[in-house]
This record gives C-alpha cells, structure tokens and sequence, in this order.
C-alpha cells in the first residue's frame, strides 16, 4: 500500500484533522497507522482509570509512558495489598508526565498515598476529594521536613480538590495548601465548614483547630493567597450573605469562577454583593439556592458583563423580571434557568431573542412549563450558534 511508504510523522499530521471516530478507524489499517495514532502528539487528554475492581497489567501501562499528559483517576481504591501493588506499578509508570490525579473516594493510607505522591513533580490537577481515610488520623504531613520536600514536589499544582472530606481541619487544610503553595483553583464542596454567626469577627487566639474546619482559617488563607486565586467552589455548605461577602470583599480577589450549587442559607443579598465587587466572574453556579430571587438575578445581568456560564436551576423565586435583561450578557454561552417555574416564553424573548445572544450555545429550560411555541420559532431565528436546547418536563 501507497500509505506504507509515507513516514509515522506524516500520517501522524494526516490524522489531526480527522475526527476521533475517523481516527479510530484508520488505526486499524496497520501496524504503521496504528504506531501514527498512538503518538502523543495525538494522545494528548488520555484519561487512564482504575476502579476497586480493576484489573490491570505491567505492559499496557509501560505503553502509557508515552503520553504527553496523562491524567489517572483512581477510583474508591481501598488500602488491601493488590490496590497498593496498582497505585505504585501506576506511579512507576505514569508519574513522569502525570498532570492530573484523582483519588476520590479512596481509603489509602499515608503512608502509601506519600510513597505515590512524591514521584508526582508534573501535577496540575490533585483531587482528594472523599479521601476520608487518609484525613481521618490528623497525621497526614505532620512532618515539616515532609511538608518542604512535597511543595518543591507539587509546585506545579493549579487546582485542588477537597471536597466533601468529613475529617478535613484547619491544620490539615493548612498543611495542605502548604504543600500546594501555588493554587488557583480551590473546592471544598460538602466540606463541614464552621461559619460564626458574625464572620468579620475574627477568633485565633487559640490558633487552628485540630478538630473543626472553620471559615476564618480558610478566609486567612483566602486574604494571603488573593493574587493566585481565580476559582472557588463552596457547592453543599452553610455558607450564608454574610460570609459570602467577607469572600467577595477580599482586597486584591479577582475570581473568574464560583461554584454556589445547593447553598441554601444563601440569598439574594449576597448575591447582590457579590456582583457590585467580583465583576470579572465568569463562571457562576447557583443551582439550587432557592431564596435567590430577582434582585440578586437583577444585579448579575448589570454587573457580570463577562459572564459565560450562568446556572440559576430552581431558583425559584427568579422572574420575567429578571431574565429581561439577559441581554446585558454579551458574553454568555451557557445558560441553564431549569425549574424556575415562573419564567415565561415573553421574559426570554426580550431578554435572549430581542437584542440576540449571539454567543449563546446552550439553553436549558426544563421544567419551565410557561415556555411556549412563541419562544422557539424567535430563540431559532436569533439564536444561530445555539447547538443545545433542553425543553423537557423531568
């Protein structure tokens, strides 16, 4: 065949522009198409993932070696002899190029999870996230000469995710974001956040509790790290307008993404706050925090002008008056008003359809019930980009 005497490197070149259905198929060709596919200039987001269950050889992870940047999830691992045999033969293999890693769920213990983590120089990406176990004994980088080895280690790490850990700490977070002295990105969603009835009121005097994860050692955090952050994600706590505007109020704070999902204490209040001082957001989620009504909607679509992401889910108290001015958003691309049961088809005329949200590309509006053929046939003649458009009843 022709395509036998053409060079790895141009067949790899051939196969960037085909599709990775397309690609796929033209892998199966030979030998040589197959070495063009396998190559890292292709094989750039591989995601290699490794159940409790798994199963899992020395040959077909020496070939992962190869990747630019492989990303390894391991999933409700637990500590038993064969999980620690596939965590360290994974760190053989993959920790040279490792830019993201996942442990979610994972009971490893820490001793294994130091043996792993410190071969890991590439990472971007840590998530800890439901790593009970490995939080539950408080010992975890109890060692200072651990902690100033694992941050020349982990100097690269943008995000960390420690989301819904029962037994995280002020001294374990601390230890933490110690050793990731460079963060970005920070979640502690489902976290067990203590949040005082006044959270300018600050108590320190008996230093980090060893027991209690409190919002003024993660707002001490927040204050000494404010140029570096971008993104925060407090999704499934009691955070409340008060404390969400001790966040927002943060001198030097700029966030480009906020994470709100399921805040109930949360309302409109704070929202309002929130807009009139984090112009430059993004990204915001809402989803489910049902006392943000129109005024704290109002205030997004006048001072979020950079906006690409908006979820509002079940905000239920969220109105026509309100969603007419989504046309303030210029920037939006997704945008997600599912269960706001009193938005109707002439709301989002004026605020989508009128003076058209030309970047808009996904639309949800399930379980809006008063959304009618009227909206449709104008969200199909000014709405050219949008690709996605949920109208369902579920």
């Amino acid at each position: 065949m022709a395509g036998n005497r053409l060079p790895v490197e141009v067949i790899t070149h051939i196969m960037r522009f085909l599709s990775v259905s397309d690609r796929k198929e033209a892998c199966l060709v030979n030998k040589i198409w197959y070495e063009a596919y396998s190559d890292p200039v292709i094989q750039r987001d591989i995601v290699v993932t490794f159940h409790s269950h798994s199963t899992y050889c020395k040959e077909p992870l020496s070939g992962l070696r190869r990747r630019q940047t492989p990303n390894l999830v391991l999933n409700e691992i637990d500590d038993s002899n064969k999980s620690k045999d596939m965590i360290l033969m994974s760190c053989q293999y993959l920790s040279e190029n490792l830019q993201s890693l996942s442990l979610k769920g994972c009971e490893v213990s820490v001793g294994t999870f130091m043996t792993f983590i410190n071969q890991c120089c590439t990472l971007v990406s840590l998530d800890l996230s439901c790593c009970n176990n490995l939080f539950m004994t408080g010992t975890l980088l109890q060692n200072a000469e651990e902690r100033e080895k694992l941050q020349k280690v982990l100097e690269n790490v943008r995000y960390l995710n420690l989301s819904g850990i029962r037994f995280l700490s002020d001294v374990t977070f601390n230890r933490m974001v110690e050793v990731c002295c460079n963060i970005e990105s920070l979640s502690l969603a489902s976290s067990r956040i203590t949040f005082n009835s006044d959270p300018y009121k600050r108590n320190t005097a008996h230093g980090p509790s060893a027991s209690l994860l409190t919002f003024e050692n993660i707002m001490k955090f927040i204050e000494d790290n404010s140029n570096k952050i971008n993104a925060l994600d407090f999704s499934r706590t009691s955070i409340n307008d008060e404390a969400l505007l001790t966040v927002a109020s943060t001198k030097g704070l700029k966030l480009q993404r906020l994470v709100l999902h399921t805040c109930r204490e949360l309302g409109s209040e704070g929202v309002v706050d929130l807009c009139k001082t984090q112009k430059d957001l993004e990204h915001l989620d809402l989803a489910e925090c049902f006392e943000v009504g129109n005024q704290g909607a109002g205030a997004i679509m006048r001072n979020l002008s950079l906006l690409k992401f908006l979820r509002l889910e079940k905000c239920r108290y969220v109105t026509d008056e309100a969603v007419k001015g989504l046309h303030q958003l210029h920037n939006l691309v997704h945008l997600d008003l599912s269960a706001c049961h009193q938005v109707t088809s002439k709301g989002l005329i004026r605020g989508i359809c009128e003076k058209p949200l030309t970047l808009l590309t996904h639309l949800n509006l399930n379980c809006c019930s008063y959304v009618n053929d009227s909206f449709v046939l104008e969200a199909c003649r000014a709405l050219p980009q949008l690709v996605h458009l949920d109208l369902g009843s579920l």
